[in-house]
């Protein structure tokens, strides 16, 4: 006496016509991301793609063989994604990258990458810092972030103090809001002054017209990571200041004790380089007033501090 899931009656209505669907494409275009609450290893993925994909079905050994499947007409899910081997792009308007240049990549016809340069640096990524004429000493996740936006075209016209100010704000939790100023440093330790990936990218996005630009990127990868920079991507990373080992203390979330980073600095990371390592865009100019903080980074030193936290903010 229940309703049918969308599982269900997609699955009733093709045994009722004889129709099987293209497993292999199914596969694809569910791996990509064609729907956000079913993945390829559902058992109705193929059923639900056969009945929802527009394509011509020709006899197959096994099932059906699709043609005229048009995958610029649909819309994935953000990111790469590996299918059967093969790396394809999304970009943030969730359209596969198709017959173009994607950074150190190209894409053919049918979305599959092919890496054609061993590096790429974003070009013309504007410096800002936060300690010459603003003095927010803990700024840096906002102000690295203000870098990225106006490298993707956004936020042009918006200054470093108005992005600091309308900050979403919190007490205690940085998941909610960026805790205290970033103006002022807490010498007590007691609070951890920063603001998540998450809530970042949700107010970051604000500032986009509409455009998903920024995304949570907690927990991915070295190679995750590489592979944004190579396709003209950057990332908002949360590593240590000074590239010391990351240390930590102990601090009071929303009445929960939580054992977090204290040296906590964020950089904005525009570019990649096998050799020279990772080209950075430091909003802590400390040594450097008045001056343009940007450099390289050598792998050894930032992958092994990545890979302590793994948190950070990609701008697509």
């Amino acid at each position: 006496e229940k309703g049918l899931t969308r599982a269900e009656a997609c699955t009733v209505v093709n045994r009722m016509l004889g129709r099987t669907g293209d497993a292999a494409q199914a596969n694809k275009l569910l791996t990509l991301g064609l729907f956000s609450d079913m993945t390829a290893a559902h058992w109705a993925a193929v059923a639900v793609a056969e009945a929802s994909v527009s394509h011509t079905p020709a006899a197959g050994s096994g099932g059906e063989s699709w043609s005229g499947v048009d995958l610029t007409k649909m819309t994935f899910q953000t990111g790469f994604h590996q299918v059967g081997g093969q790396l394809y792009y999304v970009d943030h308007d969730g359209k596969l990258a198709v017959n173009q240049t994607v950074g150190a990549y190209t894409a053919n016809s049918a979305g599959a990458l092919t890496q054609t340069a061993a590096s790429y640096q974003m070009a013309n990524v504007p410096y800002i810092s936060q300690i010459d004429n603003i003095y927010a000493w803990v700024g840096c996740e906002a102000v690295a972030t203000l870098m990225g936006l106006q490298a993707k075209g956004y936020a042009k016209e918006v200054s470093v103090k108005y992005f600091l100010d309308n900050l979403p704000r919190h007490s205690s939790n940085p998941e909610k809001g960026f805790v205290g100023s970033p103006y002022v440093p807490d010498t007590s330790k007691r609070t951890r002054t920063t603001i998540y990936p998450a809530k970042l990218a949700e107010y970051s996005n604000s500032y986009c017209g509409g455009d998903a630009v920024c995304a949570d990127f907690r927990g991915t990868s070295i190679t995750d990571l590489q592979r944004e920079l190579l396709a003209g991507n950057c990332v908002v990373a949360y590593m240590t200041l000074w590239w010391e080992a990351p240390y930590y203390r102990y601090y009071n979330i929303e009445g929960t004790t939580q054992r977090l980073v204290s040296n906590n600095h964020a950089v904005l990371v525009c570019g990649y380089d096998p050799n020279k390592g990772y080209f950075i865009s430091d909003p802590y100019n400390y040594y450097n007033r008045g001056q343009v903080h940007q450099y390289w980074e050598n792998a050894q030193t930032f992958e092994k501090i990545w890979n302590e936290r793994k948190v950070g903010m990609v701008l697509r």
